[in-house]
Protein backbone atom coordinates (compact mmCIF):
# COMPACT_ATOMS: atom_id res chain seq x y z
CA UNK A 1 0.00 0.00 0.00
CA UNK A 2 1.34 3.41 -0.88
CA UNK A 3 0.12 6.87 0.03
CA UNK A 4 -2.66 7.74 2.43
CA UNK A 5 -5.90 5.78 2.52
CA UNK A 6 -8.95 7.86 3.26
CA UNK A 7 -11.31 6.76 5.99
CA UNK A 8 -14.54 6.93 4.03
CA UNK A 9 -16.60 6.40 7.14
CA UNK A 10 -15.29 9.67 8.61
CA UNK A 11 -13.65 11.75 5.89
CA UNK A 12 -12.67 14.44 8.36
CA UNK A 13 -10.10 12.02 9.87
CA UNK A 14 -8.11 11.04 6.82
CA UNK A 15 -4.46 10.85 7.84
CA UNK A 16 -1.47 8.47 8.05
CA UNK A 17 -0.67 5.59 5.75
CA UNK A 18 -3.54 3.30 6.71
CA UNK A 19 -6.71 4.34 8.46
CA UNK A 20 -9.86 2.22 8.53
CA UNK A 21 -12.93 2.60 10.68
CA UNK A 22 -14.39 5.47 12.67
CA UNK A 23 -12.82 8.29 14.65
CA UNK A 24 -9.32 6.77 14.55
CA UNK A 25 -6.16 8.84 14.84
CA UNK A 26 -3.06 7.89 12.87
CA UNK A 27 -0.06 10.19 13.43
CA UNK A 28 2.83 7.73 13.12
CA UNK A 29 4.99 7.40 10.05
CA UNK A 30 3.69 4.51 7.94
CA UNK A 31 1.37 3.56 10.77
CA UNK A 32 -1.82 1.55 10.44
CA UNK A 33 -5.05 1.86 12.41
CA UNK A 34 -8.42 0.18 12.20
CA UNK A 35 -11.45 -0.21 14.40
CA UNK A 36 -12.99 2.74 16.21
CA UNK A 37 -11.53 5.57 18.28
CA UNK A 38 -8.09 3.97 18.18
CA UNK A 39 -4.69 5.74 18.11
CA UNK A 40 -1.60 4.77 16.12
CA UNK A 41 0.94 7.37 17.24
CA UNK A 42 4.20 5.52 16.97
CA UNK A 43 6.13 5.31 13.75
CA UNK A 44 5.31 2.06 11.95
CA UNK A 45 2.80 1.23 14.68
CA UNK A 46 -0.33 -0.88 14.17
CA UNK A 47 -3.78 -1.04 15.74
CA UNK A 48 -5.60 -3.81 13.91
CA UNK A 49 -9.02 -3.19 15.41
CA UNK A 50 -11.06 -2.96 18.54
CA UNK A 51 -11.70 0.25 20.41
CA UNK A 52 -15.12 1.47 21.39
CA UNK A 53 -17.79 4.08 21.22
CA UNK A 54 -15.61 6.92 22.57
CA UNK A 55 -12.00 7.82 23.27
CA UNK A 56 -12.28 6.29 26.73
CA UNK A 57 -12.35 2.85 25.08
CA UNK A 58 -9.59 3.52 22.57
CA UNK A 59 -6.48 1.46 21.97
CA UNK A 60 -3.25 3.45 21.72
CA UNK A 61 -0.10 2.20 19.96
CA UNK A 62 2.33 4.91 21.04
CA UNK A 63 5.72 3.20 20.74
CA UNK A 64 7.52 2.91 17.42
CA UNK A 65 6.88 -0.45 15.74
CA UNK A 66 4.27 -1.23 18.38
CA UNK A 67 1.19 -3.42 17.76
CA UNK A 68 -2.28 -3.78 19.23
CA UNK A 69 -4.32 -6.53 17.62
CA UNK A 70 -7.65 -5.60 19.17
CA UNK A 71 -9.62 -5.25 22.38
CA UNK A 72 -10.20 -1.91 24.10
CA UNK A 73 -8.45 0.57 26.37
CA UNK A 74 -5.11 -1.10 25.70
CA UNK A 75 -1.89 0.90 25.50
CA UNK A 76 1.53 0.06 24.05
CA UNK A 77 3.90 2.82 25.08
CA UNK A 78 7.27 1.21 24.31
CA UNK A 79 8.99 0.47 21.04
CA UNK A 80 8.47 -2.91 19.39
CA UNK A 81 5.96 -3.97 22.03
CA UNK A 82 2.66 -5.73 21.49
CA UNK A 83 -0.78 -6.36 22.96
CA UNK A 84 -2.86 -9.14 21.45
CA UNK A 85 -6.18 -7.92 22.79
CA UNK A 86 -8.24 -7.84 25.96
CA UNK A 87 -9.08 -4.86 28.17
CA UNK A 88 -6.98 -2.13 29.83
CA UNK A 89 -3.69 -3.90 29.24
CA UNK A 90 -0.37 -2.06 29.10
CA UNK A 91 2.89 -2.97 27.36
CA UNK A 92 5.41 -0.36 28.51
CA UNK A 93 8.66 -2.30 28.23
CA UNK A 94 10.72 -2.45 25.03
CA UNK A 95 9.80 -5.61 23.12
CA UNK A 96 7.23 -6.48 25.79
CA UNK A 97 4.08 -8.50 25.09
CA UNK A 98 0.63 -8.79 26.63
CA UNK A 99 -1.32 -11.57 24.95
CA UNK A 100 -4.67 -10.47 26.27
CA UNK A 101 -6.76 -10.59 29.40
CA UNK A 102 -7.72 -7.82 31.79
CA UNK A 103 -5.65 -4.99 33.32
CA UNK A 104 -2.31 -6.74 32.72
CA UNK A 105 1.02 -4.90 32.52
CA UNK A 106 4.28 -5.88 30.87
CA UNK A 107 6.66 -3.12 31.95
CA UNK A 108 9.98 -4.97 31.84
CA UNK A 109 12.14 -5.07 28.75
CA UNK A 110 11.09 -8.08 26.66
CA UNK A 111 8.61 -9.05 29.37
CA UNK A 112 5.48 -11.11 28.66
CA UNK A 113 2.02 -11.49 30.15
CA UNK A 114 0.10 -14.11 28.22
CA UNK A 115 -3.27 -13.33 29.76
CA UNK A 116 -5.31 -13.45 32.91
CA UNK A 117 -6.20 -10.51 35.12
CA UNK A 118 -4.22 -7.92 37.01
CA UNK A 119 -0.87 -9.53 36.27
CA UNK A 120 2.44 -7.66 36.12
CA UNK A 121 5.68 -8.62 34.39
CA UNK A 122 8.00 -5.84 35.53
CA UNK A 123 11.35 -7.64 35.34
CA UNK A 124 13.38 -7.68 32.16
CA UNK A 125 12.71 -10.90 30.22
CA UNK A 126 10.10 -11.87 32.82
CA UNK A 127 6.93 -13.88 32.12
CA UNK A 128 3.46 -14.30 33.62
CA UNK A 129 1.55 -17.10 31.94
CA UNK A 130 -1.86 -16.17 33.26
CA UNK A 131 -3.91 -16.26 36.43
CA UNK A 132 -4.80 -13.24 38.55
CA UNK A 133 -2.77 -10.63 40.44
CA UNK A 134 0.51 -12.41 39.75
CA UNK A 135 3.84 -10.58 39.56
CA UNK A 136 7.11 -11.47 37.82
CA UNK A 137 9.21 -8.70 39.28
CA UNK A 138 12.82 -9.59 38.53
CA UNK A 139 14.94 -10.32 35.49
CA UNK A 140 14.14 -13.64 33.82
CA UNK A 141 11.53 -14.43 36.49
CA UNK A 142 8.40 -16.47 35.76
CA UNK A 143 4.93 -17.01 37.17
CA UNK A 144 3.00 -19.71 35.34
CA UNK A 145 -0.39 -18.73 36.71
CA UNK A 146 -2.54 -18.98 39.80
CA UNK A 147 -3.55 -16.20 42.19
CA UNK A 148 -1.50 -13.57 44.04
CA UNK A 149 1.80 -15.26 43.25
CA UNK A 150 5.09 -13.36 42.99
CA UNK A 151 8.43 -14.27 41.47
CA UNK A 152 10.76 -11.65 42.89
CA UNK A 153 14.26 -13.11 42.56
CA UNK A 154 16.26 -13.10 39.33
CA UNK A 155 15.44 -16.19 37.24
CA UNK A 156 13.00 -17.31 39.94
CA UNK A 157 9.81 -19.19 39.13
CA UNK A 158 6.36 -19.83 40.58
CA UNK A 159 4.43 -22.49 38.70
CA UNK A 160 0.99 -21.77 40.09
CA UNK A 161 -1.16 -22.05 43.19
CA UNK A 162 -1.92 -19.02 45.35
CA UNK A 163 -0.03 -16.58 47.57
CA UNK A 164 3.28 -18.20 46.69
CA UNK A 165 6.51 -16.17 46.62
CA UNK A 166 9.87 -16.97 45.05
CA UNK A 167 12.15 -14.37 46.65
CA UNK A 168 15.57 -15.88 46.09
CA UNK A 169 17.52 -15.74 42.86
CA UNK A 170 16.84 -18.93 40.86
CA UNK A 171 14.31 -19.97 43.53
CA UNK A 172 11.24 -22.05 42.69
CA UNK A 173 7.75 -22.67 44.03
CA UNK A 174 5.98 -25.24 41.90
CA UNK A 175 2.54 -24.74 43.43
CA UNK A 176 0.47 -25.04 46.56
CA UNK A 177 -0.54 -22.12 48.75
CA UNK A 178 1.30 -19.60 50.89
CA UNK A 179 4.74 -21.06 50.18
CA UNK A 180 7.82 -18.82 50.30
CA UNK A 181 11.08 -19.81 48.66
CA UNK A 182 13.50 -17.22 50.04
CA UNK A 183 16.94 -18.74 49.58
CA UNK A 184 18.91 -18.52 46.36
CA UNK A 185 18.40 -21.73 44.35
CA UNK A 186 15.78 -22.84 46.93
CA UNK A 187 12.79 -24.95 45.92
CA UNK A 188 9.29 -25.77 47.19
CA UNK A 189 7.33 -28.40 45.28
CA UNK A 190 3.95 -27.67 46.84
CA UNK A 191 1.94 -27.94 50.01
CA UNK A 192 0.85 -25.15 52.31
CA UNK A 193 2.69 -22.37 54.18
CA UNK A 194 6.13 -23.88 53.69
CA UNK A 195 9.40 -21.97 53.61
CA UNK A 196 12.72 -22.75 51.94
CA UNK A 197 15.04 -20.12 53.38
CA UNK A 198 18.49 -21.63 53.02
CA UNK A 199 20.69 -21.61 49.93
CA UNK A 200 19.63 -24.49 47.66
CA UNK A 201 17.21 -25.71 50.35
CA UNK A 202 14.17 -27.83 49.47
CA UNK A 203 10.68 -28.46 50.79
CA UNK A 204 8.90 -31.25 48.95
CA UNK A 205 5.44 -30.47 50.32
CA UNK A 206 3.36 -30.86 53.43
CA UNK A 207 2.29 -28.02 55.69
CA UNK A 208 4.13 -25.34 57.69
CA UNK A 209 7.53 -26.91 57.07
CA UNK A 210 10.76 -24.90 57.09
CA UNK A 211 14.06 -25.70 55.36
CA UNK A 212 16.19 -23.00 56.91
CA UNK A 213 19.66 -24.49 56.65
CA UNK A 214 21.73 -24.19 53.49
CA UNK A 215 21.24 -27.29 51.30
CA UNK A 216 18.69 -28.64 53.81
CA UNK A 217 15.65 -30.75 52.89
CA UNK A 218 12.16 -31.30 54.28
CA UNK A 219 10.44 -33.81 52.03
CA UNK A 220 6.97 -33.36 53.51
CA UNK A 221 4.84 -33.93 56.57
CA UNK A 222 4.05 -31.24 59.11
CA UNK A 223 0.51 -30.43 60.18
CA UNK A 224 -2.17 -27.87 60.78
CA UNK A 225 -0.30 -25.90 63.47
CA UNK A 226 3.20 -24.48 63.87
CA UNK A 227 3.83 -27.00 66.65
CA UNK A 228 3.34 -29.75 64.06
CA UNK A 229 5.86 -28.33 61.62
CA UNK A 230 9.13 -29.89 60.57
CA UNK A 231 12.15 -27.59 60.72
CA UNK A 232 15.48 -28.35 59.04
CA UNK A 233 17.76 -25.64 60.40
CA UNK A 234 21.14 -27.32 60.11
CA UNK A 235 23.11 -27.07 56.89
CA UNK A 236 22.87 -30.21 54.73
CA UNK A 237 20.28 -31.67 57.14
CA UNK A 238 17.22 -33.67 56.09
CA UNK A 239 13.73 -34.47 57.36
CA UNK A 240 12.01 -36.97 55.06
CA UNK A 241 8.60 -36.42 56.64
CA UNK A 242 6.62 -36.96 59.80
CA UNK A 243 5.52 -34.40 62.35
CA UNK A 244 7.14 -32.02 64.84
CA UNK A 245 10.67 -32.98 63.83
CA UNK A 246 13.75 -30.74 63.74
CA UNK A 247 17.35 -30.85 62.63
CA UNK A 248 19.46 -28.11 64.15
CA UNK A 249 22.70 -30.02 63.67
CA UNK A 250 24.58 -29.84 60.38
CA UNK A 251 24.46 -33.02 58.26
CA UNK A 252 21.78 -34.40 60.60
CA UNK A 253 18.65 -36.51 59.99
CA UNK A 254 15.32 -36.65 61.83
CA UNK A 255 12.09 -38.43 61.01
CA UNK A 256 8.96 -39.80 62.63
CA UNK A 257 7.25 -37.85 65.41
CA UNK A 258 9.07 -35.30 67.61
CA UNK A 259 12.52 -36.46 66.54
CA UNK A 260 15.15 -33.83 67.39
CA UNK A 261 18.58 -34.06 65.78
CA UNK A 262 20.28 -31.26 67.68
CA UNK A 263 23.86 -32.38 67.08
CA UNK A 264 26.05 -32.40 63.99
CA UNK A 265 25.84 -35.66 62.09
CA UNK A 266 23.12 -37.06 64.37
CA UNK A 267 20.55 -39.55 63.06
CA UNK A 268 17.26 -39.63 64.98
CA UNK A 269 14.36 -41.92 64.12
CA UNK A 270 11.31 -41.62 66.37
CA UNK A 271 8.13 -43.69 66.41
CA UNK A 272 4.58 -42.42 66.98
CA UNK A 273 5.12 -41.75 70.69
CA UNK A 274 4.01 -38.22 71.55
CA UNK A 275 7.19 -37.11 73.31
CA UNK A 276 10.52 -35.64 72.26
CA UNK A 277 13.36 -37.96 71.30
CA UNK A 278 16.53 -35.87 71.30
CA UNK A 279 20.09 -36.64 70.23
CA UNK A 280 22.77 -36.28 72.91
CA UNK A 281 26.06 -36.22 70.98
CA UNK A 282 27.58 -35.44 67.59
CA UNK A 283 27.58 -38.22 64.98
CA UNK A 284 25.14 -40.30 67.03
CA UNK A 285 22.67 -42.91 65.73
CA UNK A 286 19.37 -42.83 67.64
CA UNK A 287 16.28 -45.02 67.22
CA UNK A 288 13.10 -45.00 69.29
CA UNK A 289 11.06 -48.05 68.29
CA UNK A 290 8.64 -49.03 71.07
CA UNK A 291 7.50 -51.98 68.97
CA UNK A 292 10.99 -53.46 68.78
CA UNK A 293 13.83 -53.53 66.27
CA UNK A 294 14.61 -56.14 63.61
CA UNK A 295 17.80 -56.31 61.55
CA UNK A 296 18.22 -59.04 58.95
CA UNK A 297 21.24 -59.65 56.74
CA UNK A 298 19.63 -61.72 53.98
CA UNK A 299 16.51 -61.56 51.86
CA UNK A 300 14.99 -64.71 53.39
CA UNK A 301 15.05 -63.21 56.91
CA UNK A 302 16.88 -66.29 58.19
CA UNK A 303 19.89 -64.50 59.66
CA UNK A 304 19.93 -61.39 61.79
CA UNK A 305 19.03 -60.00 65.18
CA UNK A 306 15.97 -58.58 66.92
CA UNK A 307 15.47 -56.32 69.90
CA UNK A 308 12.03 -57.01 71.36
CA UNK A 309 9.68 -54.30 72.60
CA UNK A 310 10.78 -53.21 76.05
CA UNK A 311 13.90 -55.36 75.85
CA UNK A 312 17.54 -54.37 76.32
CA UNK A 313 19.44 -57.21 74.63
CA UNK A 314 19.76 -58.59 71.13
CA UNK A 315 18.08 -61.86 70.18
CA UNK A 316 20.11 -63.69 67.55
CA UNK A 317 18.39 -65.92 64.98
CA UNK A 318 19.38 -69.42 66.13
CA UNK A 319 16.65 -71.79 64.90
CA UNK A 320 18.10 -75.27 64.32
CA UNK A 321 16.15 -75.56 61.06
CA UNK A 322 18.13 -72.60 59.72
CA UNK A 323 21.54 -74.20 60.37
CA UNK A 324 23.67 -76.78 58.59
CA UNK A 325 26.71 -78.98 59.31
CA UNK A 326 25.45 -79.47 62.86
CA UNK A 327 27.79 -81.80 64.80
CA UNK A 328 28.93 -82.37 68.39
CA UNK A 329 32.09 -80.78 69.75
CA UNK A 330 34.88 -82.14 71.92
CA UNK A 331 34.17 -80.21 75.07
CA UNK A 332 37.35 -81.34 76.82
CA UNK A 333 39.40 -80.21 73.83
CA UNK A 334 37.71 -76.80 73.92
CA UNK A 335 38.40 -76.52 77.65
CA UNK A 336 42.02 -77.37 77.03
CA UNK A 337 42.30 -74.73 74.28
CA UNK A 338 40.51 -72.19 76.45
CA UNK A 339 43.14 -72.64 79.13
CA UNK A 340 45.70 -71.37 76.61
CA UNK A 341 43.66 -68.33 75.51
CA UNK A 342 45.18 -65.08 76.82
CA UNK A 343 42.58 -62.88 78.52
CA UNK A 344 43.70 -59.29 78.82
CA UNK A 345 42.48 -55.91 79.97
CA UNK A 346 42.64 -53.14 77.37
CA UNK A 347 41.01 -50.04 75.81
CA UNK A 348 40.16 -49.13 72.22
CA UNK A 349 42.38 -46.58 70.49
CA UNK A 350 39.18 -44.92 69.23
CA UNK A 351 37.85 -44.36 72.77
CA UNK A 352 39.07 -42.43 75.76
CA UNK A 353 41.85 -44.38 77.55
CA UNK A 354 39.81 -44.36 80.75
CA UNK A 355 37.23 -46.66 79.11
CA UNK A 356 38.55 -50.21 79.49
CA UNK A 357 37.41 -53.72 78.55
CA UNK A 358 38.45 -57.28 79.26
CA UNK A 359 38.64 -60.15 76.79
CA UNK A 360 40.73 -62.04 74.25
CA UNK A 361 42.39 -60.71 71.10
CA UNK A 362 40.74 -61.76 67.84
CA UNK A 363 44.01 -63.18 66.52
CA UNK A 364 44.43 -65.46 69.57
CA UNK A 365 40.79 -66.57 69.51
CA UNK A 366 40.87 -67.41 65.80
CA UNK A 367 44.23 -69.20 66.11
CA UNK A 368 42.94 -71.50 68.86
CA UNK A 369 39.36 -72.14 67.70
CA UNK A 370 39.21 -71.15 63.99
CA UNK A 371 35.73 -69.68 64.46
CA UNK A 372 34.14 -66.64 62.81
CA UNK A 373 34.81 -64.63 59.66
CA UNK A 374 38.48 -63.78 60.16
CA UNK A 375 41.19 -63.06 62.73
CA UNK A 376 40.21 -59.41 63.10
CA UNK A 377 36.74 -59.86 64.62
CA UNK A 378 35.00 -62.07 67.20
CA UNK A 379 31.33 -62.93 66.75
CA UNK A 380 29.34 -62.67 69.96
CA UNK A 381 27.92 -66.15 69.28
CA UNK A 382 31.27 -67.98 69.34
CA UNK A 383 32.58 -66.91 72.78
CA UNK A 384 29.18 -67.94 74.18
CA UNK A 385 29.53 -71.37 72.57
CA UNK A 386 33.12 -71.77 73.76
CA UNK A 387 32.15 -70.74 77.29
CA UNK A 388 29.16 -73.11 77.38
CA UNK A 389 31.28 -76.00 76.05
CA UNK A 390 33.96 -75.29 78.63
CA UNK A 391 31.33 -75.17 81.37
CA UNK A 392 30.02 -78.57 80.28
CA UNK A 393 33.53 -80.00 80.28
CA UNK A 394 34.11 -78.60 83.76
CA UNK A 395 30.78 -80.05 84.84
CA UNK A 396 31.84 -83.52 83.65
CA UNK A 397 35.18 -83.16 85.39
CA UNK A 398 33.35 -82.06 88.51
CA UNK A 399 31.11 -85.14 88.37
CA UNK A 400 34.15 -87.37 88.02
CA UNK A 401 35.84 -85.64 90.94
CA UNK A 402 32.69 -86.08 93.02
CA UNK A 403 32.66 -89.79 92.22
CA UNK A 404 36.30 -90.07 93.18
CA UNK A 405 35.65 -88.12 96.36
CA UNK A 406 32.74 -90.39 97.29
CA UNK A 407 34.94 -93.44 96.63
CA UNK A 408 37.74 -91.98 98.74
CA UNK A 409 35.32 -91.09 101.52
CA UNK A 410 34.05 -94.68 101.54
CA UNK A 411 37.60 -96.03 101.70
CA UNK A 412 38.45 -93.68 104.51
CA UNK A 413 35.33 -94.80 106.35
CA UNK A 414 36.30 -98.44 105.89
CA UNK A 415 39.77 -97.71 107.17
CA UNK A 416 38.31 -95.89 110.17
CA UNK A 417 35.99 -98.79 110.88
CA UNK A 418 38.85 -101.28 110.58
CA UNK A 419 40.98 -99.20 112.88
CA UNK A 420 38.24 -99.03 115.51
CA UNK A 421 37.77 -102.83 115.36
CA UNK A 422 41.50 -103.40 115.84
CA UNK A 423 41.58 -101.16 118.88
CA UNK A 424 38.63 -103.10 120.40
CA UNK A 425 40.33 -106.42 119.90
CA UNK A 426 43.50 -105.22 121.65
CA UNK A 427 41.52 -104.22 124.67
Amino acid sequence: MTGAITNTGNPSIAMGKGNFGWSNLNTGTDAFVAGRNNRARGNYSVVSGGGGVDLYDSNAAIGNYSVISGGRRNAVTAAEAMIGGGYRNTASGINSVVGGGYVNTASGERATVNGGRGNIASGNYSTVGGGESDTAGASYSTVGGGYMNASIGDAAAVGGGSYNKAYGNYATVAGGGGNWSKGNFASISGGNSNQANGIASTVGGGSINIAHGNYSVVSGGGGAFTTDSNSATGNYSIIPGGRSNRTTGHYSFASGRRAKADHNGAFVWADTTNSDFVSSADNQFNIRASGGVRIYTNTGLTSGVTLTAGGSSWNVVSDSTLKRNIRPVNEKDILEKLSHLPIKQWSYKSQDPSIEHIGPMAQDFYSLFGLGEDDKTISTIDPDGVALSAIKALYQENLELKKQLIHLEKRIQLLEDQKNRNIGEVR
